[in-house]
């Protein structure tokens, strides 16, 4: 539109009308979230977050007002919220800790059965990372670290990007980022080293960032939404027929994660139970995911435009619409596109597989061979796979395609 903004995101009380219901009339957007309609756990854990500590509710206002030095209850120490979550975008997103020793507050059952979640359903953690990578890319402080890279200027660029990102979090979840020696902590140790390097290139600019710091600890904790978000707030359309116990498993695998990356405590969005993830992660999703998504730049825009389009070599039933169409549904946003035929195929076969063929063992295990065969087919053969996403990117800008062939 004339204020460059992307229009395909709408917020369902802006009183427009939907494409789809006039052209199409098939409204895929109901405005409300499925996962707090349909599954009535979550909304339970949602109102039990909120009420948390109701019992002693009075002798903690007591508390505050006047400290009683004989009383045996606190304050939670964790005490992470969304407005907290704002203070750290002026601290670096390396606090400096040292990631050779475990914290104290490291369980190893814990995060062992988080291994075992994730071998279990890695098709649907696989999705949950791309949906929520698509969907924060849209906020400046995280989109320019990107394109400031030159890694992701085009479509075979971001291929080889987020098929390392997947091949690094997948080394993640087979190895041990504890052990020095494994695979999976020198993975974790590069990747640290890569954000310091670009906070550093990012601040080292003619013209650097004034009353903010550069992937700091606000954006990594926008970054760990992107891969638990989704899975913390949506389990069940993502495929994930798992427990509450399970879950806090998979948030203390990530809380490790982030002390590895070098979080600070205070702003891992993992630190709390799952109730005190879930409440935050509501809110970050309300104040901040959900405004992105509806107020993008055209830039943000194609940036989570292109994320999709680049692993549509590797999952052929991908479409960014089709996509976005499904979660759109579930985060309470109307999506401002006609879909064609091959984008309601889409759409129609993501709801089939997230709702109903992964609540069987069969077909778990059928996707998470797919996913691997993919992943090696993707590695085997990267430079034809890139080749053809040049072609598409071709054909996008209306290049003609004999052209496209003869010279790549």
């Amino acid at each position: 539109n004339r204020h460059g903004r992307c229009a395909r995101f709408a917020s369902p009380w802006n009183g427009k009308e939907n494409i789809l219901t006039r052209k199409k009339h098939f409204n895929f957007l109901v405005c409300e979230s499925a996962a707090m309609r349909d599954y009535g756990f979550l909304e339970g854990a949602a109102a039990a977050a909120a009420g948390e500590g109701g019992a002693f509710q009075g002798r903690q206002r007591s508390a505050e007002a006047k400290p009683a030095r004989d009383s045996v209850f606190a304050p939670s120490a964790s005490s992470l919220s969304m407005d907290h979550l704002w203070g750290g975008q002026h601290e670096s997103g390396d606090c400096g800790h040292p990631a050779d020793s475990r914290p104290e507050w490291f369980d190893a059952h814990k995060f062992a059965r988080a291994k075992e979640v994730f071998r279990e359903h890695l098709f649907s953690f696989f999705f949950a990372h791309l949906v929520g990578l698509a969907m924060v890319v849209t906020k400046p402080s995280l989109l320019e670290p990107l394109a400031s890279t030159g890694r992701s200027s085009n479509l075979p660029s971001l291929y080889r990007r987020y098929l390392s990102t997947l091949r690094h979090v997948k080394c993640w979840y087979e190895g041990d980022i504890w052990k020095a020696n494994d695979a999976a902590a020198i993975s974790i140790g590069k990747v640290r080293q890569m954000h310091r390097d670009v906070s550093a290139h990012l601040r080292n600019r003619r013209c650097p960032v004034t009353g903010g710091a550069y992937l700091s600890q606000l954006d990594m904790a926008v970054t760990q939404f992107a891969f638990i978000g989704l899975v913390v707030l949506y389990p069940r359309q993502l495929g994930l027929f798992v427990s509450e116990r399970d879950l806090e498993c998979v948030l203390h695998f990530w809380r490790c994660v982030g002390y590895k990356l070098g979080m600070a405590d205070s702003y891992n969005l993992c630190a709390g139970s799952y109730r005190e993830t879930l409440r935050v992660c509501l809110d970050m999703q309300e104040k901040l995911i959900k405004p992105g998504l509806v107020s993008a730049s055209r830039e943000g825009a194609a940036m989570s435009r292109d994320i999709i389009n680049a692993v549509r070599v590797l999952v052929i039933f991908l479409s960014y619409e089709g996509m976005m169409a499904y979660w759109a549904r579930q985060v309470g946003l109307q999506f401002n596109a006609a879909l064609s035929l091959y984008d309601w195929w889409s759409y129609c076969l993501i709801w089939l597989t997230f709702n109903l063929l992964l609540r069987y063992r069969t077909f778990r295990n059928l996707f998470n061979w797919l996913l691997r065969v993919a992943i090696r087919r993707g590695t085997k053969w990267g430079s034809y796979l890139q080749k053809q996403l040049e072609v598409q990117e071709l054909h996008s800008k209306g290049m003609n395609l004999g052209y496209a062939y003869r010279y790549h």
